[in-house]
């Protein structure tokens, strides 16, 4: 069955009660010295704001990804007193039995700072010999990362498992912020073998390409999700790992076409798909904005038609969670501007919700300049 299954009851609490990169009383020093602790621990804030991981408290640069290394960690944004926002660095998810909710992850393209080549959001995996499994991001904002806004890699023999992605806002990775590679706006990368990987409920907005990129052997579903303003939407990707079959389902999501791409819907690239592979396709589609296709009318023509697509079955290929509750597409957009994202949104959450309700005529740019809260969180 896809999606994680939580199964811990955290024993300790930890609250954060300074903003400070590091130091008593923050969350990364709070994660780096939790004992090796089985169940484990929540983590709740007695603070809101911003939380900058690119430089100590001395000015100097900060080096490293925040780490999980503990099991049966729950970090609780939810209980902040305002809006909990961390820049400058990534999280780095290395063991499973993680819970992490309401909070959002804007590292941006400062000079100081860990490598921009890694400078994530948010990236799930690690090089140790024991699988991450049963891992939930919920209400989460993702964006303005320099690498990429999420990852799940791991080795192949020791793959991601169980992870949910649900009710996210996953965007405007940022397009030349810096990164060795050059233009580098990626949404999200899920690795070759992760398996039972669910996005449900989720945005996926204005980045270039990886929106996701699904390697080899990587299984899972997209419920009920909206994807703005994309490029190569639902791609699978070649690399480098054993040639093993993906297999994943799409059930009510719906792309928006935005003025900034217009490559087509679902699975630009399932031509990269290992042999075997196949797709399950259930009330998805496009949209395209009344005011852009009066401006454009040729964009008539680039919808989809998802059952001409070779890796199609007439069945679904995984395992829904049983009671799983899935909507319509025809109101999804409407349905996730409820719920999507953080509980307590800034103008960034505000401002991505009305673009997905209704996309501006202009170009969206997934670049520093789409990121008007660049002077509110100090990059």
């Amino acid at each position: 069955m896809i999606g994680a299954t939580p199964n811990w009851v955290p024993t300790q609490e930890y609250t954060v009660t300074s903003l400070a990169p590091e130091g008593t009383g923050t969350l990364r020093t709070i994660l780096h010295n939790m004992p090796n602790s089985n169940p484990g621990a929540i983590i709740r804030f007695a603070v809101g704001g911003v939380i900058d991981w690119s430089l100590k408290p001395d000015g100097t640069s900060m080096q490293g990804d925040t780490k999980i290394t503990d099991p049966g960690i729950i970090i609780a944004g939810e209980t902040a007193p305002s809006p909990v926002s961390i820049t400058g660095g990534t999280l780095a998810i290395e063991r499973g039995n993680v819970e992490i909710r309401h909070l959002r992850f804007l590292p941006g393209d400062r000079a100081a700072g860990p490598s921009k080549n890694d400078r994530d959001c948010i990236r799930i995996g690690s090089q140790g010999a024991t699988p991450i499994e049963h891992v939930v991001l919920r209400n989460l904002t993702l964006g303005w990362a320099v690498d990429g806004c999420l990852d799940l890699w791991h080795k192949p023999n020791y793959p991601v498992r169980s992870v949910t992605i649900e009710e996210c806002i996953i965007a405007e990775c940022l397009k030349d912020a810096g990164h060795p590679e050059g233009p580098h706006s990626t949404a999200v990368l899920v690795g070759a073998n992760s398996k039972d990987i669910l996005f449900l409920r989720c945005l996926l907005a204005s980045c270039s390409y990886r929106f996701p990129a699904i390697c080899y052997g990587a299984t899972g579903a997209f419920v009920n999700c909206v994807s703005l303003n994309g490029n190569k939407t639902y791609e699978f990707n070649a690399n480098a790992e054993p040639q093993s079959p993906s297999h994943w389902a799409f059930v009510g999501c719906e792309t928006v076409i935005g003025n900034d791409k217009q490559n087509t819907a679902f699975s630009a690239r399932e031509a990269s798909a290992a042999p075997g592979s196949t797709i399950y396709y259930e009330d998805c589609g496009d949209f395209i904005p009344p005011a852009l296709l009066a401006a454009k009318p040729w964009l008539a023509g680039i919808g989809t038609a998802y059952p001409q697509h070779a890796l199609v079955v007439p069945d679904i290929n995984v395992a829904l969670p049983p009671g799983l509750a899935i909507e319509p597409r025809s109101g999804i957009r409407a349905s996730l501007a409820r719920t999507v994202g953080p509980w307590q949104r800034t103008a960034l959450e505000t401002r991505l919700v009305a673009e997905m309700l209704d996309p501006p005529l202009a170009s969206i740019k997934a670049n520093i300049a789409a990121c008007p809260e660049r002077a509110v969180y100090g990059f």
